[in-house]
């Protein structure tokens, strides 16, 4: 009888793991989509100065969550949005319009690739 409790207690244990995963990777993914939206926003609004203050602010936050992150995902798509990231503080520095919001576009395609490919469900599992 104690393996079988232990069992369901340990079962329970996984399964909030895992739902904490995934509400936590959603949360962190629209915040990180909110912010690019943001620097888009200034962007066009012709505040480039404040748009490069705040990539410089969530490229430092996306590496300090990234760390996390690596623990449960793989380490490619995560260095592919650093990598847009920078390419997005670059295209603005140099006030490149069409490719800041083509770089825009694509971190966010990838944030959101990261938060449906992680998603428990069979065609991820297969």
């Amino acid at each position: 009888m104690k393996r079988q409790i232990t069992s369901i207690i340990m079962l329970v244990i996984t399964f909030g793991l895992c739902i904490w995963e995934m509400t936590s990777l959603n949360i962190s993914m629209n915040q990180f989509k909110n912010e690019v939206y943001n620097i888009q926003t200034l962007y066009t609004e012709n505040q480039i100065e404040k748009a490069i203050e705040r990539t410089d602010t969530l490229i430092k936050k996306w590496c300090q969550h990234k760390i996390l992150l690596s623990s449960f995902i793989d380490h490619n798509p995560l260095m592919d949005i650093e990598n847009s990231l920078e390419a997005m503080k670059i295209t603005l520095e140099n006030d490149e319009a069409k490719d800041f919001f083509i770089e825009c576009k694509k971190s966010i395609i990838q944030l959101d690739d990261i938060r449906t490919t992680e998603m428990p469900l069979i065609r991820n599992i297969l």
